[in-house]
């Protein structure tokens, strides 16, 4: 039995004990986020973990050691009053946080409401310093959110941590008391059958001297048996090349099936009843002195519009796209990702046309290379299964059985030999890889060829430069572009 605090919060049939062993007796084993968001509604429902899926986003990138979220956003969570870059490293030295790599500090322009600009800085922090200014942050006049909202949140993190350990330390001993149990039964039922078999010895010694003139008889059935799969291996043989023709066609067919599911995907999402919680989206644009332009991409409620907007202007962006309907505003950002860096590979591909020109040969070389492998292979296996049948099917010495000279047991005499084997070769082991030979070729070619710079992409921000390869223009429509192919629901 587990021994468990259960004081954790006052219920009149469910303590924390009796949850887990409730839920330890299911044969199947609960997943992490499922026995969290079980542990949240049966004991800790007065725990916030409404910020629990954005916490998790960035925790995926805690092990980068990027910094990329800026130090506003502690604004945007109600725990600092005031985003001034001079509390901000002193918050950080507080922590004994390392600039390079616990943070980064940003020079950036700011406009001034009199006119002219002014120097600032933006601290850009890890996942890691991020959560840990949000756990420390002490509770401060004009603060829009208690920072113990947080520190409950850690905590709350923590105890699913232990109770998930606790629930698994004893769904696998009820499992393992189960399996001892049906291995002693198992183990009861072969010493009982081992009694019979002792028992019964010396009645089937006797009775396989009886059946010694049947097995003669099922050696030459046998034999009529392998002929049998001989004329069925030579017909699988002329069925093989019409499968691979339908698998072809089945292929193509799971292809326009996989582009109809995802298209389907895009119309599933629908809005909230409340029209001040529908999510927006918009584009916001800052200049800089030396030509470069930086795109940040912000999703947020209705509703919250307005301070969205003021943040921005804050940092120094100007809208260049007013908020506008995205349903999902995390994917439109990571479709944006994904579009640039498409467009930056075909710009690629057209820049340099020897390398990919060898590519499409080498695609096109290793394509026959295993169809004529898979012909060869084929034709080894169907020669070397004919030898196998042929050799099983000659004479073989048989057994007899005698009786002893003691006239006490029967023993055999004479040898019979074994069936031969099929040993086939695998085309899977054979075969050669095009992705890995390209991956190969152009990690080799690398600094000969010629890529487009003055565009990247991280998960926040776009960056674009002036270069010769694709304009900002080009860039521009693609957003659109995938604005459109992003969409949910109708607005």
């Amino acid at each position: 039995m587990i021994n468990i605090d259960t004081t954790t919060t006052d219920h009149s049939h469910s303590t924390m004990e009796q949850f887990i062993q409730e839920k330890a007796g299911n044969v199947n084993l609960i997943p992490l986020r499922e026995f969290a968001e079980m542990l949240h509604t049966r004991f800790y429902n007065q725990v916030d973990i409404s910020f629990m899926d954005e916490f998790l986003e960035l925790a995926k990138w805690e092990n980068d050691g990027r910094c990329f979220i800026e130090h506003t956003e502690l604004n945007r969570f109600g725990v600092a009053v005031s985003t001034k870059s001079g509390n901000i490293i002193r918050g950080l030295d507080r922590l004994g946080c390392v600039e390079g790599r616990d943070y980064n500090p940003r020079h950036v322009e700011l406009v001034r409401p009199q006119g002219g600009t002014v120097e600032s800085i933006i601290y850009l922090l890890t996942p890691r310093t991020f959560f840990l200014m949000l756990m420390r942050a002490s509770r401060k006049p004009g603060q829009t959110v208690d920072p113990l909202v947080y520190a409950d949140y850690f905590q709350f993190i923590q105890k699913v941590v232990l109770y998930y350990t606790l629930y698994q330390l004893e769904h696998t001993k009820i499992m393992d008391a189960i399996k001892l149990a049906e291995k002693d039964d198992t183990i009861q039922t072969q010493h009982t059958t081992i009694d019979d078999l002792n028992a019964k010895m010396d009645e089937q010694a006797a009775w396989h001297k009886q059946q010694a003139a049947k097995h003669e008889q099922q050696a030459a059935e046998q034999d009529a048996k392998i002929n049998r799969l001989l004329e069925f291996g030579e017909k699988a043989s002329q069925d093989r090349d019409d499968l691979k023709e339908e698998l072809g066609v089945i292929s193509e067919r799971v292809e326009v099936l996989t582009d109809n599911l995802v298209q389907k995907s895009l119309v599933s999402t629908k809005n909230p009843v409340n029209d001040d919680k529908v999510h927006h989206a918009m584009i916001m644009l800052k200049k800089f002195k030396n030509g470069k332009h930086q795109f940040k991409f912000s999703s947020c409620q209705r509703i919250n519009i307005a301070r969205a907007r003021s943040d921005a202007e804050a940092q120094g962006f100007k809208i260049f796209r007013e908020p506008f309907y995205q349903a999902n505003g995390i994917d439109y950002r990571n479709n944006i990702v994904h579009a640039v860096e498409t467009l930056i590979r075909e710009k690629e591909r057209v820049l340099n046309p020897t390398v990919y020109a060898y590519l499409d040969k080498l695609e096109v070389e290793i394509a026959q290379h295993n169809t004529d492998l898979l012909e060869e292979i084929t034709q080894f296996n169907d020669a070397l299964a004919t030898q196998v049948v042929a050799f099983n099917q000659t004479p073989r010495n048989k057994k007899k059985i005698e009786l002893s000279e003691d006239g006490t047991k029967y023993r055999y005499v004479g040898s019979k030999r074994r069936y031969r084997r099929f040993q086939p070769r695998v085309y899977a082991e054979e075969k050669r890889s095009f992705e890995d030979e390209s991956e190969r070729y152009l990690a080799e070619h690398y600094a000969e060829m010629v890529h487009v710079d003055g565009v990247s992409t991280s998960p926040i921000h776009t960056i674009w430069k002036k270069n010769n390869h694709i304009s900002l223009k080009e860039l521009t429509d693609l957003f659109e572009k995938v604005n459109e192919e992003t969409q949910h629901s109708p607005c």
